[in-house]
């Protein structure tokens, strides 16, 4: 059975008809290194809106491994010595509370608690 999904981003109306290859492709472009600021926001918004589709209903496989990737590249961005972003990460702009707004997401995107994913990993990272 084909099933194509529309996306809404920006009053731009964007048909998918293979959400795996589209989120590489988002993936690929918001993390392209020479993009402007107004286009990595773009793509941004382009992959979360294409992983809503993906993990509804998805497996919590599936689940786990892009609750993983995103946690690796967003442990990547520098942070102030309270918790807040000195860069952006998603749709969370610098200056940001970590545990407040990122970690909040990341428990309703992916189910997780992330006091209890840090403390499985023995890891104290700003809980």
């Amino acid at each position: 059975m084909y099933i194509m999904i529309i996306i809404k981003i920006n009053n731009e109306i964007i048909p998918i008809d293979n959400l795996d290859k589209a989120i590489e492709t988002a993936q690929m472009f918001r993390l392209y290194k020479p993009i402007n600021k107004e286009r990595k926001k773009y793509w941004n918004l382009v992959f979360l809106e294409l992983l809503t589709h993906k993990l509804s209903g998805a497996d919590s496989e599936i689940k786990f491994n892009f609750f993983n990737g995103l946690l690796e590249e967003f442990l990547t961005i520098p942070l102030t010595k309270d918790g807040f972003l000195k860069s952006s990460f998603l749709e969370f702009e610098k200056g940001v509370n970590v545990k407040e707004d990122i970690w909040t997401w990341f428990e309703e995107v992916f189910e997780v608690s992330m006091a209890s994913y840090f403390e499985k990993c023995n890891s104290d990272v700003f809980l």
